[in-house]
Order: structure tokens, then sequence, then C-alpha cells
């Protein structure tokens, strides 16, 4: 218990700060006008192009400059607001460009962290065996990079470069709906093993296991009506950086979202989850513009919660609310 909390308190003192997290969706345009209409996202007006058309940019994946393959005329990736996360949307190549190279399926793939030493911190890693899976470079210097970590979770950790204040700044005062993102919940075959590597690399701080088990709840709803049968899962929180709250389960008991995303996709991320203070006025809201309420319930040890389904249109991702 005592290393457990001197490797904690480690980890919290990095300085790392979240940036943003990505998701790969195969219809680009089609997922970014979703977001849009459904009232939810907006996106930073343009005051210029993001990097001086002098400068010298380079992509290398695996040791490779890759080729993505996106249709012409397409960017490869477009950032959206929603409450205060910057959400990457990412284009899907219709061909995969290099041999394995970063995780081409629909869904979030990856959070990036704001470091103070980006080599320092890339370099600790790879010396615990992690591989570098993208490196981005701006005039010869690292501006930010992919680990390999999704052998452990399919969730990549990517770093980049400290914000400046007036990014930060922006980025918080961007979004259209009064929403605070809290972090993500990924699906994972076993706890026990993602918890010791995280661990192990240092990149995270774990709060004691708890069981999701909706036997334990008040008011559980799936499909707008009570369960068939209960779910059950172990469940380990823990916090990455200054405020992302990742949330891997295990499956145990019932095939409805967590054992069924496992089987149709297998692990990694399944949401993103925010914290709203009226959870009925939101719900209101989305399932006014044809969002289905798919699960949703109040534990006893926190607020009540709705999960929303959008995966077909927003890129094979559920939009969790917790109220506060």
């Amino acid at each position: 218990m005592n290393s457990d909390r001197k490797e904690s308190e480690s980890v919290m003192n990095k300085g790392w700060e979240f940036n943003h997290s990505g998701i790969f969706t195969k219809d680009f345009n089609g997922t970014i006008a979703y977001y849009k209409d459904l009232g939810m996202a907006a996106e930073l007006p343009r005051t210029g192009p993001a990097w001086n058309p002098e400068d010298k940019i380079e992509t290398i994946e695996f040791d490779v400059v890759p080729d993505l393959s996106v249709p012409e005329g397409d960017p490869f990736l477009y950032l959206l607001y929603i409450g205060d996360l910057e959400f990457e949307i990412l284009h899907a190549p219709d061909k995969i460009p290099y041999g394995e190279m970063l995780s081409y399926r629909e869904g979030v793939n990856h959070f990036c962290i704001s470091v103070p030493d980006i080599d320092g911190e890339t370099d600790k890693l790879v010396k615990k065996g992690l591989r570098i899976v993208q490196d981005f470079h701006r005039n010869g210097e690292r501006h930010e990079d992919y680990l390999d970590t999704r052998h452990y979770g399919y969730i990549f950790l990517s770093f980049r470069s400290p914000m400046t204040e007036e990014m930060k700044k922006r980025k918080t005062g961007a979004g259209i709906v009064d929403w605070k993102f809290l972090g993500h919940t990924a699906i994972v075959q076993d706890l026990d093993k993602v918890v010791e590597k995280y661990q192990y690399w240092e990149i995270a701080d774990f709060q004691p296991e708890k069981v999701i088990d909706t036997r334990a709840m008040s008011d559980v709803q799936i499909y707008g009506k009570p369960p068939k049968a209960e779910i059950k899962a172990r469940s380990r929180t823990c916090q990455v950086g200054d405020r992302l709250m990742l949330e891997l389960v295990q499956p145990v008991e019932s095939d409805f979202i967590y054992r069924e995303t496992l089987y149709r996709r297998g692990e990694g991320i399944i949401d993103i989850t925010f914290s709203v203070k009226d959870l009925e006025k939101e719900k209101e809201m989305l399932v006014s513009k044809g969002v289905n309420c798919i699960y949703s319930g109040t534990p006893e040890d926190s607020g009540a919660f709705a999960v929303f389904d959008v995966r077909e249109k927003g890129g094979d991702v559920l939009i969790k609310l917790v109220e506060e």
C-alpha cells in the first residue's frame, strides 16, 4: 500500500495537462455535420493557417512517411468543441497506408496529454518498452507523438508540447453546451493486467476497485425499460494528468454494452463522459433530436447517469452524461 501511494504521488506531480481526445470515423464529413446538427458541438473560427507555410512539417509512422489516402480535397482532421472537450475528428483512410500503423478502426483511439518535456517523457516510456508509433515534427522538433499502449486496453497515449495560456482560454470558451468533460470508459479483457501496466508506466493514478452492479442501482432502464438481465462488471478508475478520468471496465455478467462491445469490436474506449447540471433537461434535448437513451440509472455512491447512442453517425462512440 505504501509503495502504491508513493507511485501515485509521483504520477500526480508530473505537470501533465489534458489536451484533447481523438476519434476516427469512416464518414468524416457526415460525423462532423452530425455533431453540429445535434446542437452540441462548435468549431473555433480559423484566424489563419495552422502552421507557417514555410514550416517544415513531417509525420513519421514506424520510420515511414505515410500516404494517408484520404479523398482529395478533404482534410485529415477537424476540431470540434463539445463543452470543454476538444474533440479531434480524424479521417479513417480507405486503405491502411502501411503495415499496422495507427488504429484506423472507427472510435475514440487516443487521448493527448501536454507535457513540460515531450522528449524526456517519451524517452522514459520508450525505455520501459513502448514503441513510438507516430512522430509529428515541425522544423525538426517533436510537436506530438503517439506511444503504442494499445496492447493493454487498445488505447493510444499521445504526448504534445505544452499549451499556451491563450490556447487554454480558447478551448475553455469554445463550447456551446454547458457540459464538463470528465473522461472515457474503456472495455478491457483483463483488468488486472492493464492496471499493472499503467502503473508500471507511471501514467495513471488508480482508485480502489469497484463493482458495477445494476442490482445496487435505482431507476435502472435499458432502452427505456427495466432490464431483463442484470449488468455486472469489475471497474478501476484512474486519473491521467490533471483531469482526465479513465474508467477501465471488465465485463462479468450480461452482454449489454460492455460485453457486447468487447465481442463486436474488442477492447477500447466506448464513450465520452461529461458532467451536467440538469440531466433530465439534457436528456430531453438529445431525445428530441432523435438520439436514443440506451442505459440509465442512479448508483448508490454517485449521481444519476444516462448513456446515449450516437455510434452509427458519430464514429462508433457513446455519450455518457452524469449529473453533478
